[in-house]
């Protein structure tokens, strides 16, 4: 085989390996996609990125798990050990959780993840399938001030596939957690959208619908601006496909950028602050005509009620 056959082939197996890193890159699904115009989005977990040098803060993530006693294995596999008990609240399904933590590989002992990495300790509503199910009941049954060992395995985990590069498929993780903040429960997303008279809904030349339960009377943001903004949508059968009540905070999204979809952009930006809008979005406005399967089917209109919290 000549020089160029086998550049050809190195080209071609180069090409390949990429491709399939970004057909597993994509493979968490969502639980429910924000109005976001971006390719994927992933359910809040703990994140996976290469490890990184502890900040400045005086935060240090441990070289390496701590020694646990013994081990108690529940119904579902789950393996824990606590190695302080804390003594404060307890958390409920829907509380907002504050946590410092550290993931290692079991196989290996590879540090693939901490909060120490980053400026905060991670937050999430517990119980609601915004993280992996083995942090789901191991923190749930932590109180305020404890810190423990989560052995989880990989079904509880990331399951067969993993989460390449930094966890294989297949893996058991160990995670050393500390429980330091449970606030109270978010109010939880109404179950369907209030019934608007068409002679109520205003209608602007883009084909966007909209209706003002609430008229604001803070801030109206200016295009380039942060948003925050607490919302719920849904089909017009009435079926709802997302929400951030179900997520531990707002989202938030610099206006006027192409950040969100089309109908959104231009939905919040005649919004002030503490404003309550129904918007009815049509397909053109918002997905198009492929939607984005399987929450939200080809050329679907969408119905959002938005609340504008917050403008940076």
């Amino acid at each position: 085989m000549d020089n160029r056959s086998l550049i050809a082939v190195a080209v071609g197996a180069v090409l390949a390996a990429v491709a399939l890193g970004l057909m597993l890159k994509g493979t968490t699904p969502p639980a429910a996609p924000p109005p976001e115009n971006l390719p994927e989005t992933k359910v809040e977990r703990p994140e996976t990125p290469a490890p990184k040098p502890p900040p400045k803060s005086g935060r240090h993530a441990p070289d390496g798990p701590a020694a646990p006693g013994p081990l108690t294995t529940t119904a579902s596999g789950l393996q824990y050990s606590d190695l302080a008990v804390g003594t404060g609240d307890a958390p409920q399904q829907g509380s907002v959780v504050v946590v410092e933590y550290t993931g290692w590989l079991q196989s290996n002992s590879r540090m693939f993840d901490s909060s120490f990495n980053g400026h905060k300790p991670f937050s999430f509503v517990i119980g609601t399938g915004n993280v992996i199910p083995g942090w789901d009941e191991g923190v749930m049954s932590m109180r305020e001030g404890g810190k423990r060992q989560l052995v989880i395995p990989a079904d509880l985990g990331y399951g067969q596939r993993g989460a390449p590069p930094e966890i294989p498929g297949g893996s058991t993780l160990v995670f050393d957690v500390e429980l330091l903040d449970v606030k109270a429960p978010r109010p939880g997303p109404p179950e369907t959208f209030q019934k608007v008279a068409e002679k109520d809904l205003s209608k602007t030349p883009s084909g966007l619908q909209y209706h003002d339960f609430v008229v604001g009377t803070g801030a109206q943001p200016e295009p380039g601006q942060k948003v925050s903004v607490e919302y719920t949508g849904w089909l017009p059968d009435g079926t709802r496909f997302d929400s951030s009540w179900l997520r531990n905070d707002p989202i938030q999204f610099p206006l006027g950028k192409g950040r969100v979809i089309k109908g959104w952009d231009e939905g919040v930006s005649t919004m002030k602050i503490g404003g309550k809008r129904q918007l009815v979005i049509p397909f053109d406005l918002a997905y198009g005509e492929k939607g984005r399967p399987p929450k939200i089917p080809a050329k679907s209109t969408l119905i959002f009620e938005v609340e504008l919290v917050g403008v940076e």
